[in-house]
């Protein structure tokens, strides 16, 4: 639930900076929305990312018997265990007792163990967080190398830790990257020094910069000798991977982390093997092989072009130039140490390291630190949340604020910078936490103190857990914006145009097995003119939302006959004008029937630009993300009940003015008006536009069908007004394809028909393509006095329909149909 709160967060951001920018609406720019939602990402990223790095600890800690809650809590294991258990167990067990004895639903069970475990969560996450800043502010407080006696003032502890953070962050940095072989313990970085193969210097440009003259106002550039070791956090904890022959294992060897120093023991009993060390190597070479042409072989499926496919294995090449490079030098130094130990007799360098160290080779002035600061708390943190505030969007400035505080102590007062400037806990012993207590009463607990220090600051402040996160973040956030910037390059369009090139003379007569039960409607759905009338009627009202205004009557005539139908554009446009509320860029059209005049079919255009796509997220990507995460729970299915209500929960982050732009407000309110003037519409829909139609159709009462829509079942509660599962159940028809993600986001509801997708399966998005649904309608279902695409047969591998009068199909249809080329989705 967190992961998605925090992606729905971040959704929200990019959606409110396209509305008040005015490109979802034709409302006025809203600078200061755009400017408050560009400068608060950072900030939101690095806090949602540390968030559910906290959370995935939390989970862990809970599969491990909540030590870490023990200890925090310093409670008796016993009532510990006793207040997990009715946290975890106890409370839920009583609920649904309570509603068996009450025969109610019981969803309110699952509900109540999710409010228990997320109370449990935080009390966690405050433990971290407290103990965290508390570990740096004793370090600070305590160690000589930062102060020679008490320091006077809390102040002064805060901005010492403030000093390393931000020097830490400004200086000039260099990495050392060699391997070395030795007969002793790990070596000291003097002895390093002396021996060493392999060895690499790199140097990023931002460091080369800092030690430019021109920059020595801000920089002190630092001799040799003055270049200080910055420590890693796995230096700090001395948790150096370690491989002997019993610890040796072929993928942990292939998905090492090789920016950290390891230990390969080469002499004595617990030796590597010289199959091990040649397995290493090699299971190196062969999964870089095999990961390369799995992602070639992937995209040659796809029918990726030549050049795609050359540019993108060039780029898997350089990235894993240098993981290879790395294996070959430790290879190497491992042949040369096995032939001088055989020379040698046994004797000689016993391990191989493999090290990677950094030193700060300039050093970032106090001037340049506190100007830095400034910049980044005005930037980031004012600006945004006067911003936020001032558009009126408060749930998520509010937001903002609590983890722009609590994440702004943490990276200011940062106990693992602390530690990676002083490199270990060795001198945090009892007299510097302690001052000078008893040293024997103390030292268990202190040591608990360190191991507690030394769990937060590897698996929660720093560590591949919060990298990992951060980069997800990273990665939605970039999604986001290309989603974005390519909408406000491509802008909207009117549609296709394409002239129809439909058969009258043609025929499919349907097929022999049983058909799909829903080919002919009725009960109000039929077309003017006939008792009942094909579902493919529909799907082409649905398909023509895409052709261009110009085309559409065209189209209609060759479908239904000359004047059976009609774009009733006049209508549409007297509503936009005449409507009063925020104005979305959400297209439809009107198809009225002269022969009953009050019968129509309002036609919404499904995702045809990146406006489009964003709406697709807006309504669906919480219901989505939900569905995925029961999707990888175990027995995920009884969580079911409650993924509305917590859906609904989030919707909370949706501003006022972000809900009054979302597409299907514009539409219900069409149906509403054309209701008003004594109308009886129905509403149809391609993907998104099915989705939309049945939103509208669930919200006016009116019938409504889509074709590979997103449904509505999970968030229904999320749309204003909200709507019902007995309208959705009742009034709504979805047309699901095989293959088709876009039908399966939310949960379907009661009515819906599947049918079959005869697309490649090495093309499963062509699964969502309209007129392919209309073909295989037509194949299956027979033409019913409808005429034959040309397409079917020529696009799209149908066979050729049936002449009616004798000419022959290559006849009819001498080329591929300018449909098949379109964008029709």
């Amino acid at each position: 639930f967190l992961f998605v709160f925090c992606v729905q967060l971040v959704l929200f951001l990019f959606l409110g900076l396209a509305s008040d920018i005015g490109l979802t609406s034709n409302e006025n720019l809203n600078r200061r929305q755009v400017v408050g939602t560009i400068l608060s990402a950072p900030i939101f990223v690095y806090g949602l990312a540390s968030s559910l790095t906290i959370a995935s600890s939390f989970i862990a800690d809970t599969w491990a018997g909540h030590p870490f809650i023990k200890h925090i809590t310093k409670w008796d294991d016993v009532v510990t265990e006793w207040i997990t258990f009715f946290v975890f167990v106890g409370i839920p067990l009583s609920t649904m007792i309570i509603s068996l004895f009450m025969r109610t639903d019981l969803w309110c069970t699952a509900l109540t163990w999710f409010y228990c475990v997320l109370a449990f969560f935080v009390v966690f996450s405050i433990g971290v967080v407290y103990f965290e800043i508390m570990g740096c502010i004793v370090l600070i407080r305590r160690h000589p190398d930062f102060f020679n006696k008490q320091p006077s003032s809390l102040f002064s502890v805060f901005y010492k830790a403030f000093m390393v953070v931000q020097i830490q962050k400004l200086s000039g940095i260099k990495n050392h990257v060699f391997t070395a072989a030795y007969a002793k313990d790990m070596p000291s970085t003097e002895e390093f020094a002396r021996e060493k193969d392999h060895e690499r210097i790199k140097m990023h440009p931002y460091s080369r910069i800092t030690t430019w003259r021109i920059f020595r106002p801000f920089f002190r550039v630092l001799g040799e000798d003055e270049q200080k070791r910055i420590y890693t956090i796995d230096d700090v904890r001395e948790q150096t991977p370690l491989i002997t022959a019993k610890t040796w294992r072929l993928e942990k060897m292939f998905c090492r982390n090789r920016n950290v120093r390891m230990v390969a023991i080469v002499g004595g009993p617990s030796a590597i093997t010289s199959n091990q060390a040649r397995s290493s190597f090699a299971c190196t070479l062969l999964g870089n092989i095999m990961t390369l042409l799995l992602i070639a072989a992937f995209m040659v499926w796809l029918d990726a072009s030549v050049t795609t496919i050359l540019l993108l294995t060039a780029l898997l090449v350089y990235l894993g130039f240098s993981t290879l490079r790395n294996s070959v030098e430790v290879f190497d130094t491992y042949r040369d140490v096995r032939k001088s130990r055989k020379k040698d007799d046994g004797e000689g360098d016993e391990a191989i390291y493999q090290v990677w160290e950094t030193f700060r080779v300039s050093e970032a002035t106090p001037l340049l630190c506190k100007a830095v600061f400034t910049a980044e708390v005005v930037l980031f943190f004012i600006v945004p949340a006067i911003a936020l505030f001032m558009v009126g969007n408060y749930p998520i400035a509010l937001l903002f604020l609590l983890v722009s505080i609590v994440n702004g102590t943490r990276h200011y007062v940062n106990c693992a910078a602390v530690l990676m400037e002083l490199g270990s806990m060795d001198k945090l012993d009892e007299m510097y936490v302690r001052g000078g207590e008893d040293l024997e009463e103390l030292k268990d607990e202190d040591f608990r103190e360190k191991s507690r220090l030394s769990s937060i600051i590897g698996k929660i402040s720093q560590g591949r857990r919060r990298d990992t996160w951060v980069a997800i973040f990273t990665t939605f956030i970039f999604l986001f914006f290309v989603i974005f910037l390519g909408a406000y390059a491509l802008g909207s369009d009117d549609g296709n145009e394409v002239e129809p090139d439909l058969l009258e003379d043609f025929a499919y007569p349907g097929q022999d097995n049983i058909a799909y039960p829903t080919c002919r409607m009725n009960q109000g759905m039929a077309i003017p003119g006939s008792e009942d009338t094909s579902l493919s009627d529909y799907v082409m009202i649905a398909a023509l939302a895409y052709v261009d205004p110009e085309f559409t009557d065209t189209w209609l005539g060759r479908w239904f006959g000359d004047g059976v139908a009609v774009d009733s554009s006049d209508l549409v446009t007297e509503f936009r004008e005449s409507y009063d509320g925020p104005k979305s860029v959400v297209s439809f059209k009107l198809i009225t029937f002269p022969a009953q005049a009050d019968f129509a079919v309002v036609s919404v255009r499904g995702t045809n630009n990146g406006w489009d796509a964003l709406a697709d997220a807006q309504l669906w990507s919480a219901a989505f993300l939900m569905q995925l995460t029961r999707a990888f729970l175990p027995i995920g299915h009884i969580w079911t009940p409650i993924l509305e209500n917590l859906v609904d929960a989030m919707s909370i982050l949706q501003t006022e003015q972000l809900q009054d732009v979302a597409f299907y407000q514009q539409t219900s309110a069409f149906v509403e008006w054309l209701k008003a003037r004594g109308y009886k519409p129905h509403i149809t829909g391609h993907s998104l536009g099915g989705g939309l139609a049945m939103i509208t159709g669930a919200q006016t009462g009116i019938p409504a069908i889509g074709l590979s829509g997103p449904n509505a079942y999970i968030s229904h509660k999320t749309f204003d007004p909200p709507v019902t599962k007995e309208a959705l159940d009742t009034l709504t028809f979805n047309i699901v394809p095989d293959r088709d993600i876009v039908p399966m986001i939310d949960d379907l509801a009661q009515l819906y028909q599947r049918i079959k997708c005869r697309a490649p399966l090495n093309n499963p998005i062509d699964c969502h393509t309209s007129v392919r649904s209309l073909c295989e309608i037509l194949y299956m279902c027979g033409t019913q006095g409808r005429p034959a695409p040309c397409w079917c047969a020529t696009d799209y591998g149908y066979p050729e329909p049936e002449s009616l009068v004798g000419r022959t199909f290559a006849n009819a249809c001498p080329a591929s149909v300018l449909v098949g080329e379109s964008t029709w989705e």
